[in-house]
């Protein structure tokens, strides 16, 4: 059953001034003109019970799912609903929104449609202004638009937006996720961050005595923020080209990672024993997924910016060969605590756990694993990973037969499905080797006086990328890096595209041992279709490089160009390919999104229709917003342009339902405006269902959204948004968009009445008391194929149809009177 959550916690303060999120540093404008946030606008978020979640974490933890330390609230905040705008002085604007959640421990924030203008930055503050993250700019503008922020102490936070005047309104961001951290502190430990010392008490911290020798293993391990309210763990781990690429190996029921992932990492003890206060650490922001696959519960994720060479981390090895390892040790952070480590000192067995390939650890002889362990890396006696953390029943004072836990095999992982997106191998052994073992990398350990590393491409971006215009326009961003003990001072960075003639840009410049700076190139044109970017480094300081094999990098990407498409689209979802040829699926969640099912179709008129299924996960997917875009629509030679759809939809009950939104963009896609929206009862065409919703013939309802507003433009695209309240199944078939050279859009009751609908045989048109003269009628398909016109003199008040040879299927009438045309969907059932 579903359960709804109405109370809250009493306030625990904690300090956070050591956790630092990367960002560019500075302090916010508004501390020393507004100190007491006077001129703040404050939302509260609504209480929940706090008590039902905590007993649920109770089967959570058993069960070792990742360790959950906050409720999730669902919003939709932005710079133009919400929060308050103030402009200095020298024309730079600053926009503030206060988020307070009445009793929380820690507050984090996630964005959506996340896009600083050049200039702009963004800061997430504490209210008492003791913790601030930022400032976050244009850098950090992630390919899926999204961003999420470290835990911040306290129950408020303020999010502060400035942008130059030159750049004023050119800035967007959502916030659309706030966590309310909620977990109750360990009972010994008062004042101190989620999850420090919630740990049992029979784990080792990483620099006790046994783990010196494992310190380059302890670099790389690293702390997950998923979903925006649970920790699993994870490790930083190696690719042959030895370039320092940020992969994280963790696990695939931690979630795929997005722009809101936050990486934590070096959060441990600096000695043996349990600190008083919560340690330093370091974290990054925003990750992409690689690779994952449940046979082995892998999941690999790339994070969106290089890690900064103080951060001192290491990048592991492997072993991909499928035999037991002959003792193991697993890095860790249970139960979202700093960074612990434990051993078990004999061979791993081949087992299986969840219908995963696993190794399972016999007894650990030092240590264990808990909730938030899930992802950890487990390696093995040559200090390489042999695979990440399942599940298993190990926990402090466990009986003997439960000290031992399950992982998901890396060598099975390394083949996957088969696939790049399900397997590790294109990705971890991206220059062919071959290898079937890796020892790791340390960026920081320079072996050669002169070595410039080509880092990264910040700028194209891998994937798919959409445009409206005839060729997509790029400034390439690249990162170079001194992995040299010399300071490096120049170099050549040669660049392409595809074929094209190379070329070349002089760098010069002072960069330490470890440092990085991301170079902008000249601006390149790229075609539809797909294409690869390369750049590489070479001449250090005028000299021979000593390592070529990290002087290179490249992306390919695929251009998408964009329509426009002439009226009228029609699309039933029919042919078996999805999304239809034209359209976009947006699946931002990674989870339960728009597809085509044959279970139900618009008034039962054809064999499929899109639906979404938001009733049969086990867990709640409120607050997620998946998307389905029409083609870019020509609109330049209409006077009146329509878009009608059929939809069916029940609401699992008056606490739990969705809405469904429509949206329409000029500037492809880079903003939105909703022209349609309804939700529970206005969106509901059947009775509350808390079963698997398939409606009838009578359960559906057509929509009729007017697109005049948009006439004359030729790049108006539509998005189906549905906004998940974790509720039923919604239904829509029959889009249909239509425009003609009439005066009125649509045909409502106030002209006249067409009786039964749905019918068959003879139908009724009905205008009430009033005469008609000069009156036409023509029904045409879906297709704009015309199927019957009847031509009337003088209708007197009413007038029959026989459409008894109309085969089944949903038709257009459209009534011509006067100059004036109406349409109204038709459905025929014999």
């Amino acid at each position: 059953m579903k359960k709804v959550y109405p109370l809250v916690l009493s306030s625990v303060c904690f300090a956070l001034q050591a956790m630092a999120q990367l960002g560019e540093g500075g302090t916010p404008s508004t501390f020393r003109s507004d100190p007491e946030n006077a001129r703040v606008t404050f939302i509260t978020t609504p209480s929940f019970n706090a008590d039902s979640m905590l007993s649920d974490d109770v089967l959570r933890d058993a069960n070792k799912q990742p360790y959950r330390f906050g409720y999730n609230h669902f919003v939709n905040y932005n710079l133009q609903n919400s929060g308050t705008w103030e402009t200095g002085s020298n024309g730079t604007r600053t926009w503030r929104l206060g988020v307070t959640c009445p009793g929380a421990m820690t507050v984090n924030l996630a964005f959506d449609h996340f896009k600083l203008a050049p200039g702009a930055k963004l800061f997430v503050y504490s209210a008492d202004h003791q913790a601030v993250a930022g400032a976050f700019t244009e850098k950090h503008n992630w390919a899926d638009e999204k961003f999420g922020t470290e835990l911040l102490p306290g129950e408020s936070v303020i999010v502060e937006v400035t942008e130059p005047a030159a750049v004023a309104g050119q800035s967007t961001l959502n916030l659309f996720r706030i966590t309310h951290g909620y977990r109750s502190t360990s009972p010994f430990i008062q004042e101190m961050l989620r999850g420090f010392g919630d740990a049992g008490n029979c784990h080792n911290n990483v620099h006790c005595p046994g783990a010196a020798s494992w310190q380059d293993q302890v670099r790389a391990a690293v702390c997950l923020v998923s979903g925006g309210s649970e920790f699993c763990s994870g490790s930083l781990i190696n690719n042959t080209c030895n370039n320092g690429t940020p992969y994280v190996l963790t696990a695939n029921h931690c979630g795929s990672a997005d722009g809101t992932w936050v990486f934590r990492m070096n959060w441990e003890a600096p000695g043996c024993s349990d600190p008083t206060s919560s340690p330093a650490s370091q974290s990054l922001s925003g990750g992409t997924a690689r690779a994952s696959w449940a046979g082995s519960d892998v999941h690999l994720a790339e994070i969106n910016s290089p890690i900064p060479s103080n951060y001192n981390v290491f990048f592991a090895g492997w072993n991909r060969v499928n035999a037991p390892a002959d003792s193991t040790v697993c890095i860790h952070h249970p139960a979202g605590d700093i960074k612990k480590i434990s051993w078990a000192q004999n061979p791993t067995i081949s087992s299986t756990y969840g219908s995963a390939d696993c190794w399972r650890t016999t007894q650990w002889t030092s240590g264990v694993t808990e909730p938030g362990s899930s992802g950890s890396p487990l390696f093995d006696q040559n200090r390489r990973i042999v695979g990440q953390l399942y599940g298993g029943p190990s926990y402090c004072g466990a009986p003997t037969n439960s000290l031992n836990d399950f992982y998901g095999k890396f060598s099975t992982s390394w083949t996957g499905g088969g696939t790049n997106s399900t397997r590790l191998s294109n990705w971890l052994d991206a220059c062919n080797t071959g290898a079937t073992t890796d020892n790791g990398y340390d960026p920081n350990q320079p072996t050669v006086a002169l070595d410039a590393q080509m880092l990264g491409i910040v700028t194209p971006a891998a994937g798919t990328i959409n445009t409206c215009n005839t060729t997509y326009s790029f400034t390439p961003v690249v990162t170079l890096r001194n992995a040299g003990t010399n300071t490096l001072t120049s170099a050549t960075i040669t660049y392409q595209l595809d074929t094209q003639t190379p070329v070349v840009f002089n760098w010069t410049g002072s960069l330490a041992t470890g440092a990085n700076t991301n170079l902008t190139l000249n601006a390149m044109t790229a075609g539809s279709g797909a294409h690869t970017f390369q750049v590489t480094v070479s001449n250090p300081n005028n000299g021979t490089d000593g390592n070529a094999t990290n002087n290179t990098a490249s992306v390919s990407f695929t251009v998408n160009v964009l329509g426009p498409v002439p009226l009228p689209i029609v699309e039933g979802f029919e042919q078996t390919a999805f999304a239809p040829a034209g359209w976009i699926l947006n699946d931002p969640n990674n989870n339960n999104t728009w597809e085509r099912t044959t279970t139900a179709s618009g008034y039962n008129s054809s064999t499929a229709s899109a639906r979404i299924d938001h009733h049969a996960p086990q867990s709640s997917t409120a607050g997620n917003r998946d998307n389905l875009y029409t083609p870019v629509l020509d609109l330049t030679g209409a006077t009146n342009a329509s878009l009608l759809f059929d939809v069916a939809y029940a609401r699992y009950s008056a606490t739990y339902s969705d809405t469904l939104a429509v949206m329409a963009s000029t500037d492809c896609g880079q903003t939105w405006s909703t022209i349609f929206v309804k939700g529970g009862t206005t969106l509901a065409t059947a009775p509350d269902n808390t079963n698997s919703f398939i409606p009838t013939a009578s359960q559906w309802r057509t929509e009729n959204v007017s697109l005049n507003s948009y006439l004359g433009q030729n790049d108006v695209q539509l998005n189906f948004q549905l906004r998940s309240g974790w509720g039923n199944i919604c239904y829509i078939d029959n889009v249909n968009i239509t425009s003609s050279t009439g005066i009125a859009p649509d045909w409502h009751e106030g002209i006249a009445t067409v009786y039964p609908n749905p019918g068959n045989g003879l139908l009724t048109v009905d205008f009430g008391s009033r005469v008609i003269n000069n009156c036409s009628v023509t029904i045409t398909d879906l297709t704009g194929r015309r199927v019957m016109q009847q031509q009337f003199g003088v209708i007197d008040g009413k007038t029959t149809l026989d459409a008894g040879q109309l085969q089944d299927g949903v038709y257009l009438l459209q009534l011509v009177q006067n100059g004036q045309q109406f349409t109204k969907k038709l459905v025929i059932r014999n």
